[in-house]
């Protein structure tokens, strides 16, 4: 019981609150059943220039209009459906270019990388605003 109780503590203090409704970055593309054996899809900016190229005009506006760090909102959604599509838990070396990316030089989860690619899109909708 002390478990869930924490659990759901946690997701409420990240901001899992959220309600049901709120909009979500999609991309509208196939991947490969193995995107890991496609090379672009093997490093976190081929994965980036990927999603950035795929997202919908209201998924963009949606990432120009989400402050630094504001992807955690996603994390349940869009993440999951990021590590999903690329592959990231059998990635390993998506994994390794994901930490390069966030300044780390060893390994990190799925979970983690998938957050390093979702701001990272966000910065690359941003930039092409300007």
């Amino acid at each position: 019981m002390f478990r869930c109780t924490s659990l759901i503590a946690l997701m409420m203090m990240i901001g899992c609150d959220t309600p049901i409704n709120t909009p979500v970055p999609r991309v509208a593309l196939e991947v490969a059943p193995e995107p890991w054996k496609v090379p672009d899809l093997n490093t976190c900016d081929g994965v980036v220039a990927d999603l950035v190229r795929h997202l919908d005009e209201p998924s963009r506006e949606l990432l120009r209009n989400t402050p630094p760090g504001g992807t955690i909102l996603y994390h349940l959604s869009w993440g999951m459906t990021i590590r999903n599509m690329y592959g990231l838990w059998q990635n390993s070396e998506l994994c390794k270019s994901c930490a390069v990316k966030a300044g780390n030089q060893s390994e990190i989860h799925p979970d983690s990388a998938s957050g390093v690619i979702m701001e990272a899109v966000r910065e690359a909708v941003q930039r092409k605003k300007r």
